[in-house]
């Protein structure tokens, strides 16, 4: 392997480890959104 293809085969996978986080991320804010609506308060204050 070249180099370059060391970055860029790196790169590949910080990107799909920053996916994978962001997913994960909206996982979690769809629960908080959920947990607001049930409880019917803000649960933002806790974070």
């Amino acid at each position: 392997m070249t180099k370059e293809e060391l970055v860029q085969a790196h790169w590949d996978n910080v990107i799909e480890l920053l996916d994978i986080f962001i997913e994960k991320l909206e996982k979690v804010s769809d629960s908080v959104e959920e947990l607001r609506q049930y409880y019917g308060q803000d649960v933002g204050k806790w974070q």
